[in-house]
């Protein structure tokens, strides 16, 4: 594996942690100014609310450091690691929320991670440097609009 992949690797998962972060103190952040008794706080309350500023702030240092991952690395390398954000959010909503995380939830963290270890292993994901040719795009789109119609 080549430097620049394995920082790629290390920053977006420093990313999918920031982002799950993120969801976890704007949730808190939301549920505490419902708490008030405001049952749509609205973003002007939720601005006032220092745990979903905080959230805000760290959704948008995880998109930087999204980006700084995908310049260090290829998008078909980068991009599976997103969903590991599924397996930092129930830890740090038992830590922040005093949420409980049942068996059930273990479980679901054990999947997402076999999941992406299977996809990571068997599907060998690789810089791409193939162009369709315009026929390929032609059939493409064939088949797409024909899915959604």
């Amino acid at each position: 594996m080549a430097q620049n992949e394995m920082i790629a690797i290390v920053v977006m998962l420093a990313s999918s942690a920031c982002y799950a972060l993120s969801y976890v103190l704007q949730h808190k952040g939301t549920q505490a100014s419902i708490g008030e008794g405001v049952e749509n706080p609205g973003v002007g309350r939720l601005v006032r609310n220092p745990t979903w500023l905080i959230g805000i702030i760290l959704f948008g240092t995880s998109f930087l450091l999204h980006m700084v991952a995908l310049s260090f690395g290829s998008v078909s390398v980068v991009q599976p690691l997103i969903v590991t954000e599924l397996i930092f959010i129930p830890p740090f909503a038992a830590i922040i929320s005093k949420a409980t995380i049942h068996a059930r939830d273990w479980i679901a963290i054990l999947a997402v991670a076999a999941g992406l270890a299977v996809f990571l292993i068997v599907g060998a994901p690789t810089e791409g440097d193939e162009i369709p040719s315009p026929g390929g795009w032609v059939i493409t789109f064939i088949v797409f609009y024909g899915i959604c119609g």
